[in-house]
């Protein structure tokens, strides 16, 4: 596990839109072929022998800290801050299953202790996730890359709601039931408008920052929920949620998910705030 991950030790500014100009931003960020093995480890780059390529791109008003669901101090230069306008490489080795999210309004409240609003990494105060599973409430985006380099990619909404988010593959055709080019996914749709009161998740300053999932805060609802965390079917607010991201799963047992699996695309484009 410790070298399946690597990412770049640092964005790059996107000047230009990424969709229009994507062969150039993919040359910048991948700008390595004569360097030494030494200097692509001190650049946070890798060879080209990963199973999958991700480019981070956020588009958001604000910066974010990219996390994935696996120790991270596995691969420390995933542990940067992702400014608005820029873009950043990452490389995931298979076989893997796990997901990436945004951690929002990070900060060093207390000298050494790091900790954001949303998608914090098990509250320990430290930069690198410790515990596979983010704070609450959270958009996740899950993938699974096999040995023999298929990618299977959805969005989740199972456990709430922070950040607008896509998942766009550069090439690629499907396998398994379905065919075709590689579709692209997104959540893009600001759920704060159908977000009830008793599930919108605020700054330390009162400043809406997501929306939770019913089953992650209702303990006792079995009309909807068979655990904590976990919903049977589907209640009025994850309809909603669905109406307005119908590429998302928003509960355990969605069965009208969009679950694709890809194989040959060349990378894929996670964007945050998409429409921004």
């Amino acid at each position: 596990m410790a070298e399946s991950v690597k990412c770049m030790a640092e964005g790059v500014k996107v000047v230009k839109d990424f969709y229009n100009d994507s062969r150039g931003i993919a040359d910048e960020l991948m700008k390595f072929e004569d360097l030494t093995p030494k200097e692509r480890n001190k650049a946070g780059r890798v060879s080209c022998d990963a199973s999958a390529t991700f480019f981070l791109e956020n588009k958001c008003s604000h910066t974010i800290w990219p996390a994935l669901s696996l120790n991270i101090s596995d691969a420390e230069e995933c542990n940067i801050p992702l400014e608005p306008g820029f873009v950043s490489l990452l490389k995931i080795d298979a076989p893997w299953f796990g997901s990436i999210w945004a951690r929002t309004l990070c900060s060093t409240p207390a000298p050494g202790y790091f900790s954001c609003e949303t998608g914090d990494c098990g509250g320990t105060g430290t930069i690198a996730c410790s515990r596979p599973e983010p704070i609450y409430p959270v958009t996740e985006l899950i993938f699974e890359i096999n040995n023999d380099s298929a990618v299977s990619y959805d969005l989740s909404l199972v456990h709430g709601h922070n950040a607008m988010v896509s998942i766009k593959p550069n090439g690629g055709t499907l396998v398994g039931h379905e065919s075709g080019p590689c579709p692209m996914v997104q959540c893009n749709n600001d759920l704060s408008s159908v977000c009830p009161s008793h599930l919108k998740a605020y700054h330390k300053y009162f400043e809406y920052v997501g929306c939770m999932n019913s089953c992650d805060v209702i303990d006792h609802d079995l009309k909807y929920c068979y655990a904590r965390g976990i919903a049977s079917s589907p209640d009025e607010y994850m309809k909603m949620n669905k109406q307005l991201c119908p590429d998302a799963a928003t509960y355990l047992g969605d069965k009208s998910r969009l679950v694709y699996q890809c194989k040959g695309a060349q990378s894929y484009l996670i964007t945050f705030c998409p429409g921004s």
